[in-house]
């Protein structure tokens, strides 16, 4: 898929390009290629007089082919942007995808094989927000500047996940309330790490408890620390609030 974009009053005007023909006359600052073909390719090669790497977005590029300058002023980019992909059991789940970006004569030239949501953003946003894009460069520094702010929203998910993962961890259902194990012997929980239900950061915390009663403490009590008054109710409510780890 080929598109490209012009500067209009101070917004992206995006053209939709399917033949070689509908690219004479345009003055683009950006030509945003996604999955191209050998004859899109050719379009650009003819246009342009660019000639697109075969390896652009490869996975196992040198460090060196990262970044780097040609002899006639092509500045060349390689860079990984987030996607994200469908919701799975253990929380969000995303990866990267490889952009390559040619800065040449004025315009930007983006080459990606997938369709990312950084990408339709910063579209989105230039349509709307005047004088948001001056030039090429301004094109891939904000495409920069979006991916940050994704990546970022992106993460605080993850990390809400884990927290709950890791406060919860002692229930048979991190989701169920009514799952939380309320007592448990050091036996029964090396048992549930060897099965599975405990896992991650959990694990060392789970030793400590185990370690601590197995040498001469009477109990042990994992609470969430988030809770208002949690050791008061775990130490002076019949039910307690946490789990209670004996030997």
């Amino acid at each position: 898929m080929l598109n490209v974009f012009t500067l209009a009053h101070g917004r992206l005007v995006q053209h939709d390009i399917d033949t070689e023909q509908a690219l004479v006359g345009l003055e683009p600052v950006w030509v945003d290629l996604e999955s191209p073909s050998v004859v899109e390719k050719a379009w650009i090669n003819v246009r342009f007089g660019l000639s697109i790497p075969a390896d652009a977005v490869d996975d196992d590029l040198e460090e060196s082919a990262r970044f780097y300058e040609e002899d006639n002023g092509e500045l060349h980019i390689r860079s990984d942007f987030l996607l994200d992909v469908e919701e799975e059991s253990d929380g969000p789940s995303s990866r990267n995808v490889r952009v390559a970006f040619i800065l040449k004569d004025g315009v930007l030239f983006s080459v990606h094989e997938e369709d990312l949501p950084v990408f339709r953003l910063l579209r989105l946003r230039a349509r709307r927000i005047p004088a948001l894009i001056e030039d090429a460069k301004d094109v891939m520094l904000k495409l920069f500047d979006a991916d940050a702010e994704y990546s970022a929203d992106r993460l605080e998910g993850i990390y809400d996940h884990l927290e709950r993962v890791s406060a919860r961890v002692l229930r048979r259902d991190v989701d169920d309330a009514a799952s939380l194990i309320r007592q448990v012997t050091a036996v029964e929980l090396d048992q549930l790490v060897d099965d599975g239900t405990i896992a991650g950061g959990m694990i060392p915390k789970v030793a400590s408890c185990t370690h601590a009663v197995r040498n001469g403490v009477h109990r042990a009590h994992i609470l969430d620390g988030r809770i208002a008054n949690v050791l008061l109710l775990e130490i002076f409510t019949d039910a307690g609030i946490g789990t209670m780890v004996m030997n």
